[in-house]
């Protein structure tokens, strides 16, 4: 037997960590889902059943993601195939996945929705666990750190002797904190309603990934642009665009809206420089906060 950083070997079988950590965190969102079947009203092992769906097709939509934005690197259908060698984006994986498993609910006749409140909080704890796989392979870092007092781990992580911001952990960090916010809360009568559940991580997660994807060295792009934290900026704009639309919201909050999505989105699809970004972001992450408080005192069912 040989272990290394990023393998174990056993009679010349290589298992990479970085596999493993996915199929770990695969495992704990399943076990992690299944047990909020009760809480939402879901009938039982349809986690597992979901999962079965899911897992494959979101590993293909990942992979298919990843190789639709490097092209150039691949010159046959075994290079396409060959995941070994890396190379999985995990929106390709959230977008495939849920596409399966809304067409999935239909056919049972069971509410898609409901199954995303059940699935998504816990696809947060897998990927929390996977980005780890990434510390070990080391990839998914930052911009470098120049700043003496910046350089330890967790602020930042070394990589071939220089310091990076450790982007993989601020991800994993965050992605377990909307786990617990979500799946933890609820005993007090949070994120309980119809689609309250989906509409968390997707805000949550769309939040982070457009702030931290601004500091990887590894991003995938489209021409100037990030991919995913353009995808991100959408996202997030979208979901606060919802969230005051459901309160019935007056000119003065649709005026706060566009002025801040607006640069948001334009600065994330490399138009405006990257610090507009920064300073639109939180703003509009706090007008989907304020909305669906909002919603919520006014008894609206999200």
């Amino acid at each position: 037997m040989e272990i290394t950083r990023t393998y174990i070997s056993i009679s010349g079988f290589q298992v990479y960590w970085y596999g493993f950590l996915i199929g770990l965190g695969v495992l704990a969102a399943v076990l992690t889902a299944a047990r909020r079947e009760k809480l939402l009203g879901i009938r039982s092992e349809t986690a597992l059943t979901l999962a079965l769906i899911v897992v494959p097709t979101g590993l293909i939509g990942a992979r298919l993601y990843y190789v639709l934005m490097h092209l150039e690197y691949y010159d046959s259908l075994k290079d396409v195939l060959s995941v070994r060698d890396g190379g999985l984006a995990i929106y390709g994986g959230l977008l495939l996945g849920a596409l399966s498993g809304i067409v999935a609910a239909k056919i049972r006749k069971q509410d898609a929705l409901r199954l995303c409140d059940m699935a998504f909080p816990c696809v947060a704890l897998a990927q929390a666990i996977g980005r780890w796989g990434n510390f070990l392979n080391e990839e998914a870092y930052g911009v470098e750190i120049g700043v003496k007092g910046l350089q330890f781990f967790p602020a930042a992580v070394k990589i071939a002797g220089v310091w990076h911001a450790a982007a993989f952990f601020y991800e994993s960090v965050w992605c377990l904190t909307i786990h617990l916010l979500i799946c933890v809360l609820p005993t007090r009568k949070w994120f309980l309603r119809r689609g309250e559940g989906f509409l968390g991580y997707l805000v949550l997660y769309a939040f982070e990934r457009c702030a931290v994807e601004g500091l990887r060295t590894d991003s995938l792009y489209l021409g100037p642009a990030r991919v995913s934290q353009l995808l991100s900026a959408l996202i997030l704009a979208a979901c606060c665009a919802y969230l005051i639309r459901r309160m019935n919201a007056g000119k003065a909050l649709w005026a706060a809206f566009f002025v801040s999505s607006l640069p948001l989105i334009l600065s994330a699809s490399a138009l405006l420089p990257m610090w507009v970004l920064y300073v639109s972001l939180p703003v509009v992450f706090a007008l989907c906060v304020f909305a669906w408080l909002k919603t919520r005192r006014e008894g609206a069912e999200e």
